[in-house]
């Protein structure tokens, strides 16, 4: 598995939620503290089958929003952009509760995906 391959399919995400009008960073990028709702997309763990030649990698979109409701609405925005790609990347419906974040002053949810790649023979 080549590390260009997962940042493809990062890439798409990212592209979706632009496209669904989500705006969408990536970790570290957005400075300062949250004034207007905006999700952040990042690259999890990943794990390979032992008896398949594919793996399984996880990415998690961090819904930030400076008021609880702002965030739920996001997150809908989210998940129905991302539903666009399925079935590049698919819901495991993992959705944590809402949270205070002090260092960003905003509530966050977190929803995570997962996605298949096979793994190149010879590599």
């Amino acid at each position: 598995m080549h590390e260009g391959d997962v940042m493809i399919v990062i890439e798409k995400a990212f592209n979706a939620l632009r496209s669904a009008d989500v705006p969408v960073y990536f970790p570290g990028t957005h400075k300062g503290e949250c004034t207007s709702p905006y999700a952040v997309i990042r690259k999890l763990s990943s794990s390979q089958y032992v008896t398949y030649s594919t793996d399984v990698h996880y990415m998690e979109v961090i819904c930030c929003a400076p008021n609880i409701s702002g965030c739920f609405e996001l997150a809908d925005k989210a998940k129905a952009g991302l539903r666009t790609i399925y079935p590049t990347i698919r819901s495991t419906r993992d959705v944590s509760e809402p949270y205070w974040s002090e260092t960003s002053r905003c509530w966050m949810v977190q929803l995570e995906y997962t996605y298949y790649k096979k793994i190149k023979e010879g590599v």
